[in-house]
């Protein structure tokens, strides 16, 4: 009996083993590698045989050289992200030898990777992406051998040790799997280290002047520099930009008519003054020309950058402000020109433009700013390479010139903001090192020179700085003001009465300019009916006039209570 079970289990040990080893044998059969040598790097890619007979390729493959391997499977498949956020996992779907030394893998979605084996002294692997155009980035899966370890990565490069040699990898962005190639570069690379002397955001953590407690000290010293320099040079004073930033910090400490009132009557009734300072001053109508004038310029700039793929109207100081009064699907076609351009090679202005319109429209417009983050990092590494220490401060330089102070101010103000943004702490501290190096060694600034850098640091977060307000926005329109109030809001809930509350110190004079107000019957303040009359700001008292071929209401009116109601009756 137990020799029967013992025969029993034997046969049937080896019945199985050769079934299993019959399903190996077809497994096998139906499947095959391709192993091929390009140079420096080794391609492996694995191919099935379906039941038609066909040739196909799996979803897997293998790019190594010296201790490190770029790959794809079914765990980590490679990714696709398009700029609206959505994430595609890519098949692979052919390969081409394109020569001895490089080929390209196809994949689904009409994206490409090319491998190359690079004959210069230092790159081993070079790869680039050809992406859809309306795709932000491809992910690809990396790992090391054993005696390859990372021994410091940042976002865009990581530094990989062996018992022998030093190797960098480069890419737009790396984690410690992972490498991500964005539209427009679209390339990484690997190869030795060679360490040398290109200054890092990194060489500056650790500068007294970089620190948040350093930059917020000497932005409080420019306050109280402007507030101590006026009174003493206001007769003299013709700068507009100067004035304005003198009302907008006088006022930002409880001091409105105060600052007003010491403006001279010479430089209230100048025919020099633009729309700038019409907040504070009146003459909205005759101001309003000049508005009108300037947003003619930036169109016409806007339309001429879109046309030539140039970016020289990201320059303009005023251009995020422009935006703000277009809708979405109009702005959408300039935002999209730095990604799009064959050669990104903006200057420290542009590259600084381009962050500021970022940093604007990130909590204003958030659904454009995808458009620009393809090329962020390529802004932020050409202020980084243009940057010299000197001692414990920062200088630009570009065209072994000095950058302008003001551009200086700027990139690093909007370096600040992007790191806050992207929670970068050595973007925040390039920022505070740069905007002290400048403001720490301007020795007896103008007046003028002062309202500009009050301008860059200071009127995005005073609202008493004269600003456009968005106030609604649907496709097709935008109701915005030309306004220095605390707080501005629209409401139109109900189909006949359109209400404007205006929040504003008590017992001072309010003026604004609003566009794309459509035509009322009547309007209603301090709970009074109104009539229109063309001199209204003639008179001491509240008043209004309309434009109605172009939709623009110009409101007067003295604040009574701290937040005012404006009823439009339709």
């Amino acid at each position: 009996m137990n020799k029967y079970q013992i025969r029993k289990f034997f046969g049937l040990f080896v019945l199985y083993g050769l079934l299993f080893l019959g399903i190996f044998m077809v497994q096998f059969r139906n499947e095959s590698s391709i192993s091929k040598k390009f140079g420096d790097i080794k391609l492996h890619l694995s191919e099935t045989l379906t039941k038609e007979n066909e040739t196909l390729l799996k979803n897997n493959f293998q790019v190594s050289t010296r201790g490190i391997t770029l790959f794809s499977n079914d765990i980590n498949p490679v990714k696709l992200t398009y700029v609206n956020g959505n994430v595609s996992t890519l098949k692979i779907v052919n390969w081409t030898q394109d020569s001895d030394s490089s080929f390209t893998i196809d994949f689904s979605e009409d994206t490409h990777l090319s491998f190359s084996s690079s004959t210069s002294d230092h790159e081993i692997l070079s790869i680039s992406a050809k992406l859809p155009n309306n795709a932000h980035r491809i992910t690809i899966s990396y790992k090391l051998g054993g005696a390859y370890t990372v021994t410091d990565y940042k976002a865009s490069y990581a530094l990989i040790n062996s018992q022998k040699n030093d190797y960098i990898l480069k890419a737009q962005n790396i984690t410690a799997n992972t490498i991500s190639l964005t539209n427009p570069m679209n390339i990484a690379m690997f190869g030795d280290f060679i360490k040398s002397e290109t200054f890092s955001f990194d060489d500056i953590l650790d500068y007294p002047q970089a620190t948040d407690k350093a930059r917020e000290a000497s932005i409080e010293k420019l306050r109280t520099t402007i507030l101590a320099t006026y009174p003493v040079q206001k007769d003299t004073i013709t700068s507009e930009i100067a004035i304005a930033a003198w009302i907008a910090e006088k006022s930002r400490q409880g001091d409105y008519q105060e600052a007003i009132d010491t403006v001279p009557q010479t430089f209230k009734d100048s025919s020099t003054r633009t729309y700038l300072t019409t907040t504070y001053f009146n003459t909205l109508q005759e101001m309003n020309k000049s508005l009108d004038m300037q947003i003619e310029n930036i169109s016409f700039s806007m339309q001429n950058s879109i046309s030539k793929k140039s970016l020289d109207v990201f320059e303009l100081d005023s251009f995020p402000d422009f935006l703000l009064t277009k809708t979405t699907a109009s702005i959408n076609k300039i935002l999209a020109v730095p990604s799009n351009m064959g050669n990104f090679a903006p200057t420290v202005s542009q590259a600084a433009g381009i962050l500021h319109v970022y940093n604007e429209l990130k909590t204003k417009k958030p659904e454009s700013i995808a458009l620009l983050e393809n090329v962020l990092q390529l802004c932020v590494e050409k202020i980084e390479s243009n940057c010299i220490p000197t001692n414990t401060l920062l200088t630009i330089v570009e065209n072994d010139e000095k950058v302008n102070t003001l551009i200086t101010l700027k990139a690093g103000y909007e370096l600040l903001r992007l790191g806050q943004i992207k929670q970068q702490t050595r973007l925040i501290a390039a920022g505070n090192l740069l905007i002290n190096s400048v403001l720490t060694t301007s020795i007896n600034p103008s007046m003028r020179t002062l309202g500009e850098e009050y301008k860059i640091l200071c009127a995005s977060t005073n609202p008493y700085y004269p600003h456009i307000q968005v106030l609604k926005e649907t496709d097709t329109d935008i109701i915005w003001a030309w306004t220095c109030a605390q707080k501005l809001t629209y409401n139109d809930e109900t189909n006949d009465i359109h209400t404007i509350d205006c929040t504003f110190p008590k017992g001072t004079s309010h003026y604004m300019i609003m566009h794309g107000i459509k035509q009322f019957s009547s309007i209603e303040i301090y709970g009074l009916k109104y009539r229109t009359d063309p001199r209204f700001e003639w008179y001491n008292s509240s008043g209004y006039a309309v434009d109605t071929e172009k939709d623009i209401l110009f409101l007067k009116f003295r604040q009574k209570a701290d937040t005012e109601k404006v009823r439009l009756f339709y």
